[in-house]
């Protein structure tokens, strides 16, 4: 009875290592930065990587308003990755109508097109190097949809 004991004690000790060590985090860490105000929701956010490691820069974000029609681009540099520039942008179809934001470190936007009815392009760009690491370009654009 006692050896019983000890075994399930011991598999209930492993399982809880385990537990430990799956809840570590593994992902990127966006900083923190402004939002795009009351009324604005998330509609979809994308990782961004470095084109050498392909390790994740930023993450870009794009919110939508529907009683205003306005969408809201930010992009966010990951904790650990040092930008010399970054930048938001988002392009309405239809025309060639593009709102850009750059030129912050930590984070860019909120940028802001209306484009109620209209399909919407989105995305965000980095330049900069992680720690120890070469300068590099990350880079993610978005294809065409959010239609509304």
């Amino acid at each position: 009875m006692q050896v019983m004991k000890r075994a399930g004690t011991m598999a209930g000790a492993v399982a809880l290592a385990g537990a430990v060590v799956t809840t570590a985090p593994a992902h990127a860490e966006p900083v923190k930065g402004p939002s795009c105000g009351a009324g604005f929701y998330l509609q979809e956010s994308h990782k961004i990587r470095d084109s050498g490691a392909g390790r994740v820069a930023g993450v870009v974000y794009l919110y939508y308003n529907t009683s205003t029609g306005y969408n809201c681009v930010i992009t966010r540099r990951d904790k650990d990755f040092r930008t010399d520039s970054i930048a938001a942008t988002v392009r309405r179809s239809g025309d060639n109508e593009l709102s850009r934001d750059k030129g912050y470190r930590s984070y860019a936007g909120p940028t802001y097109l209306h484009a109620k009815g209209q399909c919407v392009k989105f995305g965000g760009q980095l330049v900069g190097r992680f720690p120890f690491g070469n300068r590099s370009k990350a880079e993610w654009i978005s294809g065409w949809g959010h239609c509304g």
